[in-house]
C-alpha cells in the first residue's frame, strides 16, 4: 500500500482477479485484470491517506501448494486487517485469499488473485 506502482509490478500481464469484500454498508467488487487490481491498490491507498489510516494486519491458515517441476503455486491463506482511523475508530476485516504465483525468467509474478470476505467489526474512537 505504500507503493502502489511498485505493488502493480508484482502483477502478470495477463492477472485475473476477482475481490469481494463486504463493508458493512454493501460490497466491494473488482473483477477483471491488471487495470482493476492496479487501480483498486491505488483507491485504497489513497482513502488509507485522506483517512490518516494506520494499518497492521497477519495472515493464518497458509497454505502453499506446488508441483514439480516447481512453475506455479497455488497459496491460501486467510488475512485479518486492523485498520485505525484516528477520531473515526477502527474497522477489523478478515478475508480468505487464494492467490496462483508462477515463476517467470525474471522472477515470480502473481497470476490470479480470488478474495472474498469483508468487516468483521467497527470500533468506535
Amino acid at each position: 500500500m505504500q507503493n502502489p506502482v511498485a505493488a502493480c509490478d508484482n502483477y502478470s500481464d495477463d492477472v485475473e482477479v476477482f475481490i469481494n469484500h463486504d463493508t458493512g454498508n454493501g460490497a466491494w467488487e473488482v473483477e477483471g485484470g491488471k487495470n482493476e487490481i492496479c487501480g483498486y491498490i491505488k483507491q485504497s491507498q489513497a482513502a488509507l491517506t485522506v483517512l490518516q489510516a494506520n494499518t497492521s494486519g497477519h495472515l493464518e491458515n497458509l497454505t502453499v501448494k506446488t508441483g514439480f517441476p516447481w512453475s506455479k503455486a497455488h497459496v491460501s491463506y486467510d488475512e485479518i486487517n486492523d485498520v485505525q482511523m484516528n477520531t473515526l475508530g477502527s474497522i477489523i476485516s478478515k478475508t480468505h485469499d487464494v492467490i496462483a504465483v508462477k515463476r517467470t525468467l525474471t522472477g515470480l509474478s502473481i497470476d490470479s488473485v480470488n478474495s472474498t470476505g469483508g468487516v468483521n467489526s467497527l470500533g468506535k474512537p
